[in-house]
């Protein structure tokens, strides 16, 4: 009975450590981003780091990981800055890799958060560029192919009365 509650016993405590140790994530930056003081883009820059830097992910907060680097340094990245290191989770061996990997269905690797080819540096810097502007405008519709448009569809041209 004895040998049977300390292998019970034992068996729990592996089990709680290897949950514990699956916690925490492996990632790797996609490009080179700030690791920041804070979660927030307003935050203090602590360093630079480069694209494909190793790091270990501990918590999130809304749009933003809570890493630590390979150098030990703690920080805060955005989001979409990190991806997941798959290999490192194959390599763990432990209990929640193994769980992982047995799923059925593959999860949602997609997130949209913010707004999509905009960095938080290009936020904060603010203002658009005059090359930015004249991009935009290649897209602008003249008058003349409106009209041109509205015609081979059938439309016509009304007068609409704009209440005072």
């Amino acid at each position: 009975m004895i040998r049977a509650f300390t292998a019970v016993l034992l068996l729990t405590g592996w089990l709680i450590s290897t949950v514990v140790q699956a916690e925490v994530r492996s990632g790797i930056t996609v490009a080179a981003t700030a690791l920041r003081e804070a979660a927030g883009a307003a935050a203090p820059v602590l360093q630079q780091l480069p694209a494909q830097s190793r790091l270990s992910i501990l918590t999130r907060q809304g749009g933003w990981y809570q890493v630590q680097t390979s150098a030990g340094q703690q920080g805060w990245v955005a989001l979409l800055a990190v991806r997941f290191d798959k290999s490192a989770a194959a390599k763990g061996g432990n209990l929640g890799a193994l769980l992982e990997s047995s799923t059925a269905v593959a999860p949602a690797t997609g997130v949209a958060t913010g707004v999509r080819g905009v960095s938080d540096d290009q936020l904060e810097a603010g203002g658009a560029g005059s090359q930015s502007l004249q991009e935009l405008d290649r897209y602008a519709v003249t008058p003349g192919s409106a009209r041109a448009f509205a015609q081979s569809g059938g439309l016509r041209s009304q007068t609409i009365a704009y209440p005072n």
